[in-house]
């Protein structure tokens, strides 16, 4: 079975990588990362022992430190990549989050102006017509999410003989 992962951006390792590191643990060293850019050696051994494929936006040599003025290249530059003959692709994508630690009254304005938003009608359009599906998970419900979401995928993945 041939698989490729995809992930927006390797600059760090953060819960993202971490994800990513997980595949990259249970997958052969072969199994390319498609990605927007990579610095070297911010991310673990485990994920820079995997062949990494970067778009066309990774020649911008400012592109690591300065990659959210860059934001509206990222669709079209995710597309570059060719995951055509790839039997598998997983990817994962970023989500709105905020900084550990954030106030509970902060986080009580989120879970209730993110649902807010995503009903108006307007932005439903937009996220609609790009073929998007929106979810809200309130705070404190996506730890376990997180932990669940984790332990199912990695059943699937190994049932379906793509991680050892």
């Amino acid at each position: 079975m041939k698989v490729a992962l995809v992930h927006d951006w390797l600059n760090g390792m953060r819960g993202g990588e971490k994800c990513l590191e997980l595949f990259c643990a249970n997958l052969p060293t072969d199994t390319p990362i498609h990605t927007l850019f990579h610095v070297p050696g911010s991310v673990s051994a485990t994920i820079e022992s995997h062949p990494i494929r970067t778009s066309p936006l990774a020649a911008r040599r400012e592109i690591a430190k300065r990659y959210q003025r860059h934001l509206l290249s990222f669709p079209r530059a995710i597309e570059s990549f060719d995951l055509s003959g790839y039997d598998v692709v997983l990817s994962k994508f970023r989500g709105l989050a905020g900084p550990k630690g954030l106030p509970a009254d902060i986080t009580a304005i989120w879970d209730k102006a993110v649902p807010q938003v995503l009903a108006d009608p307007e932005y439903k359009k937009v996220y609609s017509a790009e073929s998007l599906v929106p979810d809200f998970i309130p705070h404190n419900d996506y730890v376990k999410f997180v932990a669940d979401f984790g332990q199912s995928s990695e059943s699937f993945l190994k049932e379906a003989g793509a991680l050892k």
